[in-house]
């Protein structure tokens, strides 16, 4: 009877610290998505509540945090379990790391005026939007680690990396036309990096789902670093 309630106790656990990752995941989607509509309507509320909403992420964080070492010292979890354990960890910092770069949009957001072309916010808008179908995507991977949906999802990036290039060269012309916008410039360039470092964590997401379904790395093509 022991073992069996030590058994349902780190059974419960473990649902616990899932039910925190998949929650901080639900929060930083809401931040993704908040951020679409502040790029949009460029409504300075809107970008306070998406910059003071990222508090509840970083909660989240130590939550984790706190439940992983928890686990780590009490239970010492072996093999898949360790390996889960230990990736949790890792991607609630990835998580709060998308959740700071939505809140940098909405700090960044008066660089977006009448006069922005077009297609930056096109640009940035889309960007976004790959970066909210993927974690879409990688909450259900997690939920069931599965590793061929965490490789697609990890691919994926490539269009958000497609996306920069075009916002880069967009904003150059744009730069080169209107030298006295320097500074709403700059913040635009701010604001495409923080799109595309967005994807980058996700990819980060992606490879350690990979690796607690698979106990591998996840392979990178031969021109990958």
């Amino acid at each position: 009877m022991q073992k069996e309630h030590t058994v349902k106790t780190y059974e419960a656990e473990i649902r616990e610290l899932n039910e925190a990752v998949l929650e901080m995941a639900r929060c930083t989607m809401g931040q993704l998505e908040t951020a679409v509509r502040v790029i949009e309507t460029r409504d300075s509320d809107l970008a306070a509540k998406l910059v003071s909403e990222d508090e509840r992420v970083d909660e989240l964080e130590m939550e984790v945090d706190a439940l992983t070492v928890k686990l780590l010292a009490t239970r010492q979890p072996m093999a898949a379990d360790l390996r889960m354990t230990v990736s949790v960890s890792k991607i609630a910092a990835e998580l709060e790391r998308i959740a700071d770069y939505a809140a940098g949009m909405g700090k960044l957001v008066h660089c977006v005026d009448g006069e922005t072309p077009a297609e930056l916010i096109l640009s940035l808008r889309r960007m976004l939007e790959i970066a909210i179908g993927m974690l879409s995507e990688l909450v259900v991977a997690y939920r069931d680690f599965d590793a061929v949906r965490a490789v697609a999802i990890w691919r994926r990036d490539d269009g958000i990396d497609r996306l920069y290039g075009d916002f880069l060269t967009q904003l150059q012309l744009f730069m080169s036309k209107s030298p006295d916008r320097v500074r709403s410039g700059a913040g635009l360039l701010l604001m495409g990096r923080h799109s595309e470092r967005i994807g980058d964590h996700l990819t980060n997401i992606a490879e350690s789902i990979y690796f607690v379904a698979t106990g591998e790395k996840l392979p990178r093509p031969p021109n990958e670093p």
